[in-house]
């Protein structure tokens, strides 16, 4: 997935919160690495951490 300038998150075994609203990161993140992120409305999730998947950045 495209991250721009980013220098964390997926590499270092952080969480992304990703909103409903924000279709396209939804549409490029690999569904099995999306969980409800909790305490937040419906539709919010958090992308979690897989070495097997970040070289893909």
């Amino acid at each position: 997935m495209p991250c721009g300038d980013c220098t964390a998150c997926c590499t270092s075994s952080q969480f992304v919160h990703i909103e409903p609203d924000e279709e396209d990161t939804l549409a490029h993140v690999p569904k099995e690495l999306l969980s409800t992120a909790p305490g937040l409305p419906g539709g919010h999730v958090l992308m979690g951490y897989d070495e097997q998947v970040t070289g893909t950045r």
